[in-house]
C-alpha cells in the first residue's frame, strides 16, 4: 500500500452550494492501482487481493467436463429394464436434448448396454426444452482415474 497526497476538484459542500477549487486529500493506493481515501478501506481491499492470489495458486486439475455426479444409479439387468429406465429419465421425450457420457446422442444410441450401471440428472433449460444427462459408471470411473493419475504426476 502506498500513501500519497492528491489535489482533487471540490464539487459540493454540505450546504449544497456549488464550490469551485481544489482540495488536498490523502490517497491510499492498493497494489493493483485502486485508490482509497481511507487506510482501512485500502487494507481491506489488499487483504481480499491476497486471499484471491492464494486461492489462484492452489494446484488444480480441470478436465473440461460440466457433469454433476448423479445421485441415483440403476443396474441394467435386461432389455426391459433398460427401456424402463430410459423412459423414466426422459430419454424418449421429444422436448429433451439427450447427452450420454458427455456427448450429444440421438434417440437410436446403443451406448447403454445390459450390465451397465447408469445414472442421470435432468436440467431444465428454462424454455420448453430440457436436457437429460446420462452417464455410465464405467465412463465416469475412467474419467476419475485419469484425473487421479494426473494428480499423482503433479509435484505437491
Amino acid at each position: 500500500m502506498e500513501k500519497s497526497t492528491k489535489t482533487i476538484d471540490v464539487y459540493k459542500t454540505k450546504t449544497v452550494k456549488k464550490k469551485t477549487g481544489e482540495k488536498q486529500v490523502e490517497i491510499f493506493t492498493a497494489r493493483d492501482g485502486r485508490e482509497f481515501t481511507t487506510e482501512s478501506g485500502c487494507l481491506k481491499h489488499e487483504t481480499e487481493l491476497n486471499r484471491i492470489d492464494k486461492f489462484n495458486s492452489i494446484k488444480k486439475i480441470q478436465d473440461g467436463s460440466t457433469y454433476r455426479f448423479p445421485e441415483t444409479w440403476y443396474f441394467i439387468s435386461d432389455e426391459e429394464e433398460l427401456e424402463m429406465i430410459k423412459n423414466m429419465v426422459g430419454f424418449y421425450d421429444n422436448y429433451n436434448y439427450v447427452h450420454i457420457n458427455d456427448e450429444d446422442k440421438n434417440k437410436d444410441s446403443d451406448i447403454l448396454k445390459i450390465g451397465d450401471w447408469i445414472g442421470s440428472y435432468n436440467f431444465d433449460g428454462g424454455d420448453y426444452r430440457g436436457d437429460v444427462y446420462i452417464y455410465t459408471l464405467e465412463y465416469l470411473s475412467k474419467k476419475f482415474m485419469k484425473i487421479l493419475k494426473e494428480a499423482k504426476l503433479m509435484k505437491v
